[in-house]
This record gives C-alpha cells, structure tokens and sequence, in this order.
C-alpha cells in the first residue's frame, strides 16, 4: 500500500481515484481483510492526515479563510488565487481523510479481533502463544495505537483549528460533522466489547 506522506502533493492525492477508490475498498470489506492490511491502512491515512495538517499549517491557508471569505459569489471572483486553490483542494482532501478514517474507526471497533482502545496494548500469558498468535497481537496492538493516534490527530488537527473557513459561508458539511457523531457513537458503543 503507497504511503500518503512525504509532503503537500502525496496527502492530497487522495482525492484521484488511483488512492481513494483502493482505500475504499478496502475499508468497504474490512472484516476480510488481513490484520496487517488493516494496520497499514489506518497507518497510511493518519500519515497522510498528518502531512495535509502540516501543509494546511505551513500555507497559512486557515489564516488566509479567515481575511477572505469565501463564500458561493466570492468563489467566482477567488478562483484564480493560488490560495484559493489550495484551500479549496485542502477542504476537499481533509473531508476525504475524515470520512475514511472515521470509517476505519467505527467499523474496527466492531471486527473480530480487536482490542479494546481504551485500554491499548492487551497482554496473554506467553508460554499459552503460538508464534502467529503472538504476531497477530503485535499487529492488534499497532492497529489500537495507530486508532488512538487517529481519535488525536482528528482532535488536535481537524477540530481544534478553524477549518469551517475552508467552508462556503464559513458552514462546514453536515456529513462532515455526522462523521465525528457517528464515530463517537460506534466507539461508546463498542468501548467494552473485544469482538
């Protein structure tokens, strides 16, 4: 699976159909895919959300929403800035990186074979693990790590900063703001299951 990080160009990759449509897919089947897919998966999409961040920092593209409002009549007008642009590609891929890694979040919780979030790394006695059982909680333990550093960076890199600037009339998508819902739902709701 190609990583999403490495700069500006990779983390918005993800809006052509060469990067959405096979983590798509493989979000959609989930639960038959291997745990090792599933850990590079929620890995690749943290790192990638983490390299769009980065850039949406570096760019000062929050700062610039905030001196320009964009709104449906201003777009016209805004649409040769540079700036624009780039917010406007931001929004996009941010939106995309949320509703897949919000996806990974809720539909992971509920497969067969992991651990609990909240508690993170689960411990077995050694002597009573085989060798692939041990190396599947290795992986177990990435995935609940690579989760938690998901529920972080969505709360300190997508919420906690103004991203409805990056919003016509400064409103952000409703199914923007369901995923966040929806996924606090499914993780309340299966906090103490080890399905």
């Amino acid at each position: 699976m190609e990583k999403l990080s490495g700069g500006h160009k990779k983390s918005v990759q993800i809006m052509s159909n060469d990067f959405f449509d096979p983590l798509y897919s493989i979000l959609f089947y989930l639960e038959n895919v291997s745990i090792t897919v599933r850990k590079e998966l929620i890995q690749s999409l943290n790192m990638g959300l983490k390299s769009l961040v980065s850039f949406m920092d570096k760019m000062k593209v929050l700062e610039w929403a905030n001196e320009n409002l964009i709104t449906a009549s201003s777009a016209m007008s805004l649409k040769d800035d540079p700036i624009f642009k780039v917010a406007a590609q931001i929004q996009n891929s941010l939106t995309a990186y949320v509703y897949l890694i919000t996806w990974f979040l809720q539909d992971s919780c509920k497969c067969k074979g992991q651990v609990d979030l909240a508690k993170g790394r689960k411990r077995v006695a050694k002597k009573d693990k085989t060798v692939d059982q041990e190396k599947e909680e290795i992986e177990l333990n990435a995935i609940a790590l690579a989760s938690q550093d998901s529920l972080k960076l969505l709360i300190e890199g997508v919420l906690a900063k103004d991203v409805h600037l990056l919003w016509a009339d400064q409103q952000i998508d409703e199914d923007f703001a369901k995923c966040f819902m929806k996924t606090g739902f499914a993780l309340l709701e299966h906090n103490n299951s080890k399905v």
